[in-house]
């Protein structure tokens, strides 16, 4: 179950799911922290850390059933560990870049990170060419032996 092949169309579910879910942690660990309210009209500093730290670790959780999904799409499509090894990595990167974003984030100023940027247009690249890359082994649709009836 674990580690069993995925095909582009699981694949890309399962992502829009770990997207979905982590949108959702990112609101709860705001909501559990600190408040929206409190988030907006507070300062940018050392009073966020705990919020920070919550969502690097809703991040993290999230990220390791991510990275299994995207090591087995790679293995069914043949992809080189040489594409998937640097997306995990850049993916802590952005996963750490994002939390520490939350610390210097207001709403009402500049909050450009062209780091934070490049980090995630490089990922938006590997997902998608560890998304359409085409399988190896293509599944045949063929009866299984038991339901095949047997000539006399």
């Amino acid at each position: 179950m674990f580690s069993s092949p995925i095909s582009r169309v699981r694949f890309l579910a399962y992502s829009l799911l770990f997207a979905f879910l982590t949108v959702v942690a990112v609101l709860v660990c705001v909501e559990a922290t600190m408040g929206m309210d409190a988030f907006l009209a507070s300062k940018p500093g050392p009073g966020r850390e705990r919020l920070a730290l919550s969502v690097y670790l809703a991040f993290t959780l999230i990220m390791i059933p991510q990275v299994n999904i995207t090591w087995r799409r790679a293995k069914d499509a043949g992809i080189s560990k040489w594409v998937v090894v640097p997306y995990i990595v850049m993916l802590l990167f952005s996963i750490a870049l994002q939390s520490l974003t939350l610390l210097t984030f207001s709403p009402y100023g500049d909050n450009a990170n062209p780091g934070l940027a490049i980090v995630n247009l490089a990922l938006i690249g590997w997902w998608g060419h560890i998304l359409i890359a085409p399988s190896q082994n293509p599944r045949t649709m063929e009866v299984p032996a038991l339901f095949q009836y047997r000539q006399a």
